[in-house]
């Protein structure tokens, strides 16, 4: 079973996704749509891995998953948003060593497939 952490402000968006991926029975699925929320409970509890809106208040997804790569190195990171600043995106996903962006909205399936990606590529790397 694998442990996935969720973090979108934008609660239809995070009820959609929940939606879409409470279908794998090999997930187990926990949602927050406060970052500060999601990072302290980043630090109580191990994930297999997070998916992160780019753009929230407070914070934004490169700052929490930057957080939490340093409470959590060996968890997968992937990162969402509707945002079309390309260039910009690119160099913050690489300083917060995050596994991939999907622009939204994304498909279920395109989302199931990266998160399967993700964690598979994972496994090999252990």
């Amino acid at each position: 079973m694998y442990k996935l952490l969720l973090v979108d402000d934008d609660e239809f968006i995070l009820a959609s996704l929940q939606r879409s991926l409470r279908k794998q029975r090999h997930w187990q699925i926990e949602v927050f749509s406060d970052p500060v929320a999601a990072l302290k409970r980043a630090e109580e509890q191990s994930y297999d891995l997070f998916l992160s809106d780019y753009q929230m208040p407070g914070t934004d997804g490169i700052q929490l998953l930057t957080q939490i790569r340093s409470l959590q190195p060996d968890a997968m990171r992937i990162m969402l948003s509707g945002q079309d600043n390309a260039e910009l995106i690119e160099a913050d996903v690489k300083k917060a060593g995050i596994y991939c962006f999907i622009n939204k909205p994304v498909r279920a399936d395109e989302l199931i497939a990266a998160i399967d990606h993700a964690l598979q590529y994972s496994q090999k790397r252990h």
